[in-house]
């Protein structure tokens, strides 16, 4: 019964078209997710809370849409032309509320299913602040190219900068990139284990020992290729993961 009940939820998701319709469904899922703890049944907490996250990023992905550019939209209810501000206003929701959800909607979809994974092994409701762990996956195989040790990528950058063309910093860099956490993960044929780093100490102590690393381990460069023929290389450095582990507690220390 309560699986037919997390389908059924997960299909209405997806099939929204209107932030006052998910807005609805948010309101549904916080109010049985506080009955389900009040009653403590963690089952239904536990899916309940899924279902509220991807309700998030429905709202998120619907919300991004009503773009300010032109500051005036048709209204869901027809007729007159109101600004975003009023349309989330109707909804029974704010412009903060709605900023949350579209950063939450612009993290990887990829991201969301790993870390909501993650949240059900451990039997626990998923988050909005678990979010904001990021994960890396490293492709099957990566194990033979290892001096000893599992050995974690450093994105300098996502697009090099060439061809007269600007690039984008790695992530491990990226001065805009909203994450509190690094989840490294492998195939298990390659490493069991997984790291969970401190994003801002990791570019901390990638800043300082970028160059060092550079010289020392691995560099490589991936081509990637997008529609319309669009193509871009990136760049990161391979390191063995107890380099950074005492990189990040170097990092740590401070003198005054």
């Amino acid at each position: 019964m309560e699986m037919m009940r997390y389908d059924k939820a997960r299909h209405a998701i997806q099939e929204a078209h209107s932030v006052d319709d998910v807005n609805k469904m948010m309101a549904q899922a916080e109010a049985m997710q506080a009955y389900a703890k009040q009653i403590n049944d963690n089952e239904i907490e536990t899916w309940v809370a899924e279902i509220k996250l991807r309700a998030m990023r429905k709202f998120g992905e619907l919300s991004s849409r009503l773009d300010k550019t032109n500051g005036k939209y048709q209204s869901p209810s027809g007729g007159t032309l109101v600004t975003k501000k009023e349309i989330l206003k109707q909804a029974g929701t704010t412009t903060q509320k709605a900023s949350r959800c579209e950063k939450l909607a612009a993290i990887p979809s990829e991201t969301i299913e790993k870390v909501i994974a993650y949240a059900k092994e451990k039997n626990k409701p998923v988050t909005y602040a678990d979010v904001y762990i990021d994960a890396k996956t490293r492709k099957k195989g990566c194990g033979k190219y290892w001096l000893g040790e599992p050995e974690v990528a450093i994105e300098l950058w996502s697009v090099i900068p060439e061809n007269g063309k600007n690039g984008k910093p790695g992530w491990t860099l990226d001065e805009s990139k909203i994450t509190d956490l690094i989840m490294y993960t492998f195939d298990q044929e390659d490493c069991n284990e997984v790291f969970l780093l401190s994003f801002q100490m990791l570019r901390i102590a990638a800043r300082k020992n970028i160059k060092n690393w550079m010289n020392n381990f691995k560099v490589d460069i991936q081509s990637s290729y997008g529609k319309r023929r669009s193509h871009w290389r990136s760049k990161a450095v391979f390191v063995p993961i107890p380099i950074v582990f005492n990189a990040i507690q170097d990092a740590q220390r401070m003198t005054f």
